[in-house]
């Protein structure tokens, strides 16, 4: 009969075994992504124009600073530039640069954020009220929904690319720069509204990349595996049939 190990002498006794703890996946890194957008956010509300604050005086003195330089500046093109860093996500894949995600996981996780950004952005427009500086004023500046969509596209672009090539990535954030400029430049909104918008895209597109793992395997995969395609042709019509199985 064996004697217990507490009976032995240290010389012979078993070790004790190893726990070993495994790190968190990357779940414990959404909280230091989500600083810088949240310090941009941060920002953004600081600095609403509110009668006698050093904040409003700022947003005054950069839309005069911008509109004495460009006096003459007008485009539209940041009504396109918001959603190049999307376009280029769809069209490097077709260049042989392989991302993170296909195609339809990538369309997916797209508009999981789209709608939180979109939500998020909408909702803040109808709370906070700012008036637009332009010569049609409105009560819906804070934040730019321009700028918001335009970094929530490029952050998604970074990540599905950081992995082949991060100057993608940062190509994606200096277009969304230029459209956060362009807004300003076309006296659309106060600086304030821009750095906002930045900070609420980064951290829609962060959190619906951290979110979709987990919405991938209980909603998105069940689904897929219940859900048939299937091309249809005949003499006056073509199309996709859908079909699904209980």
């Amino acid at each position: 009969m064996a004697a217990p190990d507490s009976l032995l002498p240290d010389s012979v006794r078993p070790p004790a075994p190893v726990v070993v703890v495994a790190p968190r996946p990357r779940r414990a890194a959404l909280v230091p992504r989500l600083s810088v957008p949240a310090a941009f956010v941060a920002y953004g509300v600081a600095t609403l124009n509110r009668p006698g604050s050093r904040e409003n005086a700022l947003n005054h003195e950069t839309r005069e600073e911008l509109l004495e330089t460009f006096p003459r500046f007008h485009t539209r093109l940041d009504n396109y530039t918001r959603h190049a860093p999307t376009a280029a996500a769809y069209v490097l894949p077709l260049l042989g640069v392989k991302g993170r995600y296909h195609a339809l996981d990538f369309t997916l996780l797209y508009l999981t954020g789209r709608a939180l950004n979109d939500g998020l952005t909408s909702q803040l427009k109808k709370r906070v009220g700012e008036w637009r500086p332009g010569p049609t004023p409105d009560q819906r500046s804070f934040p730019s929904a321009h700028t918001s969509e335009a970094f929530f596209s490029a952050t998604l672009l970074y990540e599905q690319y950081r992995e082949q090539n991060p100057w993608i990535g940062a190509g994606g954030y200096a277009v969304a720069a230029a459209t956060g400029t362009m807004r300003m430049l076309n006296d659309k909104h106060w600086l304030s509204d821009v750095v906002a918008g930045a900070g609420i895209g980064i951290a829609s597109a962060e959190a619906a990349w951290y979110l979709y793992p987990w919405l991938r395997r209980r909603l998105v995969s069940p689904l897929a595996r219940r859900l048939v395609l299937a091309p249809v042709a005949g003499p006056h019509m073509g199309g996709l049939a859908v079909a699904f199985r209980p």
